[in-house]
């Protein structure tokens, strides 16, 4: 999952992989702080994956095609961020109306 304005090309490949790509260059303001609290222009440059059940791990291979720098390139992973919205709780039922049943009886006896 990527937002709108994304600037990363996502393409996946027929034997089920996908190969995310990015479109422009970072720098040091782009890298986030908490993952919860992601600016525009994070949240533009993230990917989020999600899993069905019964995935115990995957595979990643990172690469950096830019000319060498003197400063390094950042890949972070992390879980829930604020890149997808997290899940309804799933609503609490409303309580059942309570039915009472009252049977009068008729207290009064001819001898």
């Amino acid at each position: 999952m990527t937002t709108e304005n994304s600037t990363i090309d996502v393409d996946p490949l027929p034997d089920g992989k996908v190969v995310f790509t990015s479109t422009v260059g970072g720098t040091i303001d782009d890298n986030p702080s908490d993952p919860m609290d992601l600016t525009q222009l994070q949240l533009d440059r993230a990917v989020a994956v999600l899993y069905d059940g019964g995935i115990s791990c995957f595979i990643v291979s990172l690469e950096v095609q830019s000319p060498p720098t003197i400063f390094g390139r950042n890949f972070l992973f992390g879980g829930q961020s604020s890149l997808l919205p997290l899940p309804s709780p799933t609503p609490t039922p409303a309580p059942m109306p309570m039915v009472a049943t009252i049977k009068s009886m008729d207290t009064t006896s001819s001898f």
